[in-house]
């Protein structure tokens, strides 16, 4: 298999936009942040108490990564088997060299492994009207 860095993944989808806007005229990717790429191996955490404040529960599309803002909406795409599912980073982690995201059990049942698998992490686009970035104040 070949190994690829985060940086030529960047270069590859800089500009690039996935998502169709949901509003009309306005253009579908924040000007501030195109969708990146990286690939790496996702695991499995049980949850717990998160580094945003919340709870990480089993059965919630959440995840941890190390760098991503909190909030940050990220599709998640296993390699082999090509599902993906999006998921929104309210943890950090993962704390293990080689791994790039830990999933809740649900987000990893969804793209079909329980264990270790090959992912890419695509990050979606800040808001334009109803868009990916979780708000939190929402929830209050």
């Amino acid at each position: 298999m070949t190994s690829f860095t985060f940086a030529s993944f960047r270069s590859l989808s800089a500009g690039a936009c996935i998502l169709a806007s949901p509003v009309p005229g306005l253009p579908a990717c924040s000007s501030a942040r195109a969708a990146e790429i990286e690939p790496g191996i996702a695991s499995i955490y049980d949850g717990g108490k998160t580094a945003d404040g919340g709870f990480a529960y089993a059965d919630g599309f959440t995840a941890a990564h190390r760098t991503l803002p909190f909030g940050t909406m990220v599709e998640v795409t296993n390699t082999r088997t090509g599902l993906s599912v999006i998921v929104r980073i309210n943890d950090r982690g993962p704390h293990v060299h080689g791994r790039v995201i830990d999933l809740t059990p649900v987000g990893a049942l969804a793209i079909g492994y329980d264990g270790l698998a090959p992912v890419t992490l695509n990050v979606l686009p800040a808001a334009t009207g109803r868009g990916f970035h979780w708000d939190r104040s929402i929830d209050r």
